[in-house]
């Protein structure tokens, strides 16, 4: 239970900076106070997603000695976690039963 309270707060802590960050987006030009439109703000979100997917969970599950992580929602009692797991498109809560397997 300790590793995965460490993965979870590792995982936490690195979407929170790197959503902290302001973006700028050549095409747009825009200043850092503005918000991106929503599409934009979307693959923005879909990109750190799969970066920390990619580069960061693994790691993390290799040095907490994980070998499979399991996240489980059922329709109406929704893991708070499966949804920053989620792209930014997908529906935000669960229907029937939503299952993420992550294995090392």
């Amino acid at each position: 239970m300790k590793k995965l309270a460490c993965l979870f707060g590792a995982l936490l802590l690195t979407t929170c900076s790197a959503l902290a960050t302001p973006a700028k987006t050549a095409a747009l030009d825009t200043p850092y106070n503005t918000l991106l439109p929503l599409r934009e703000r979307a693959a923005l979100y879909d990109d750190i997603l799969s970066k920390r997917v990619i580069q960061l969970l693994p790691d993390l599950m290799q040095r907490t000695n994980i070998d499979m992580w399991i996240l489980i929602s059922r329709e109406y009692n929704e893991d708070p976690v499966i949804k920053t797991m989620l792209p930014a498109t997908w529906l935000e809560t669960a229907r029937r039963t939503t299952m993420l397997v992550i294995t090392r």
